[in-house]
């Protein structure tokens, strides 16, 4: 049977209001009885709860990512990166798949309504400055992710300069007849790359 914090709390002579403050490092708590509460913790290989934590904390550890339904390459291994640091954070990524503007708005606004995240990763969709308010209003963090805004946080790729490196290697190589696929041409990502291509 899994140990309790009452189970941590007996054995190191303590109340389970202490364990709580050694466990979520609040202050008022005395050096010795920190190290006293970690050892009966290692000792028992108590877990705390992450949802009750979560409670306690007013955190959900989780946060939700939103973006259109791709496939390929780049969205597979961004998504990998994400959720492998996340897991070694103790958080857990939600995903909701939109095909549009309609449908990201449908999700921005369910993100602020139940609150079920700690933050929203905003993955190559844009973001209408109205809900960029809305996200700041409600103090939930919002960052792009391969989109470019003055007032968000943001994760980008460098398109560009590495569509440009990617053909300057084919012309070194002495190639002559070089196609681009760039993606969709109206996207901001694809032109960026088709630019670097004829910088190139």
């Amino acid at each position: 049977m899994a140990a309790t914090i009452y189970d941590v709390a007996k054995m190191a002579k303590v109340g389970i209001g202490t364990v709580s403050r050694a466990i979520n490092n609040s202050p008022g708590i005395r050096p010795e009885t920190k190290k006293r509460v970690e050892k009966a913790i290692k000792k028992l290989d108590y877990k705390p709860h992450v949802i009750a934590r979560g409670l306690a904390r007013k955190r959900s550890n989780t946060l939700a990512a939103i973006m259109p339904f791709y496939t390929g390459y780049f969205y597979h291994e961004l998504l990998r990166g994400f959720q492998s640091t996340l897991s070694q954070h103790e958080y857990d990524l939600i995903f909701y798949y939109a095909d549009g503007p309609h449908a990201n708005k449908v999700y921005f606004d369910r993100t602020l309504r139940e609150k079920r995240c700690d933050g929203v990763l905003a993955i190559s969709i844009d973001v209408p400055h109205e809900y960029v308010e809305k996200f700041q209003e409600a103090g939930l963090p919002l960052v792009l992710v391969d989109r470019e805004s003055p007032d968000i946080d943001c994760i980008l790729v460098k398109n560009s300069s590495g569509a440009c490196d990617a053909t300057q290697h084919l012309v070194q190589a002495g190639h002559t007849k070089i196609a681009m696929i760039s993606g969709h041409s109206e996207s901001r990502p694809g032109q960026q790359r088709f630019e670097g291509f004829k910088l190139a």
